[in-house]
């Protein structure tokens, strides 16, 4: 439960009490969550900066995008984004039903993590192709093509995280200001 307190001598600032505040302060869990959210904060960095930086590599020369087909180069984040939750939602739980199987019912939520390593792979090859197909004018399909990746590589990375998160930390996952 968070509560909004007035201290002496301070502005008005929002203290955590209750299970939240254990929650926050706990020693395990604020590493999990720090780790987590820094994974969240570099992979969306790096597309964000890819997205802002593209238009500007695809207009002018030596590509000479015209503005119809700099607006249709945008279609591959969009489809790698959609391969990437395609990819996160159900190759994550294929992977956790196989496991499952295979010991019998028994669970491990770490088995979620494993449906990080390709997109992970694929983020990396992507920003290569991305750094190489400017550093030689390589054709514009490298170049959208590793954008397509860079975007498939956020957003299933992001989900495997995401479900591993949700299971770890279940009980706090519900909680907010009430």
């Amino acid at each position: 439960m968070c509560v909004i307190h007035s201290l002496p001598g301070q502005p008005t600032g929002l203290l955590l009490t209750g299970t939240s505040w254990h929650f926050h302060h706990g020693p395990n869990c604020l590493v999990r969550t720090a780790r987590l959210e820094s994974h969240a904060q570099l992979t969306a960095g790096r597309v964000i900066g890819i997205n802002f930086t593209m238009p500007q590599f695809l207009v002018p020369p030596p590509y000479s995008f015209s503005p119809a087909a700099e607006a249709a180069s945008w279609t591959a984040p969009m489809v790698g984004a959609v391969v990437g939750e395609l990819w996160g939602r159900w190759f994550n739980d294929f992977l956790c039903n196989q496991y499952v199987k295979r010991h019998h019912g028994m669970y491990v939520l770490e088995n979620r993590l494993w449906g990080t390593y390709a997109p992970a792979l694929a983020a990396f090859v992507s920003l290569v192709l991305y750094g190489q197909s400017l550093q030689h004018t390589l054709h514009w399909g490298v170049l959208v093509v590793a954008w397509g990746l860079v975007a498939f590589g956020m957003v299933a990375g992001t989900t495997a995280v995401t479900a591993y998160a949700l299971g770890e930390l279940f009980t706090y996952s519900s909680i907010g200001c009430r």
